[in-house]
C-alpha cells in the first residue's frame, strides 16, 4: 500500500534482464538476480505494510484528510523531504549502465 509496486516491477525487470544478458547461464543469472532484489523488496513490503493505515483509512473524515494531504503536499517547497525513507528503499539497488 504504498506505491512501490510499479517501481519494483521495472526494477527487477531491468535487473534481470541485465544478468540473463551477462550470466554464463539462466540459473546463475536468477540467483544473482535474487541476491540483488532480495533486500530491495523486502524493504519495499516492510514500508508498504505500514502504509496500510493512511491510505485505507476507515472513516469518511480520515479519507478526506488522506485525499487533501496527497493533493498538497507535492505543492509545499521541501515537503518530499518526508518521504525520505522511500529514497533509502530505491537506493538499496544499483543498476548497470
Amino acid at each position: 500500500m504504498a506505491g512501490n509496486g510499479t517501481s519494483m516491477a521495472l526494477v527487477g525487470a531491468y535487473v534481470l534482464a541485465d544478468e540473463l544478458a551477462t550470466a554464463p547461464d539462466h540459473h546463475t543469472a536468477f540467483r544473482r538476480y535474487e541476491e540483488q532484489m532480495r533486500e530491495y523488496v523486502a524493504r519495499c513490503q516492510k514500508f508498504a505494510l505500514g502504509g496500510v493505515d493512511s491510505m485505507m483509512p476507515k472513516s469518511r473524515m480520515f479519507i478526506r484528510m488522506r485525499d487533501f494531504t496527497l493533493r498538497v503536499v507535492p505543492r509545499i517547497p521541501g515537503a518530499m523531504r518526508l518521504f525520505g525513507d522511500l529514497q533509502k528503499i530505491s537506493n538499496t539497488v544499483s543498476l548497470k549502465d
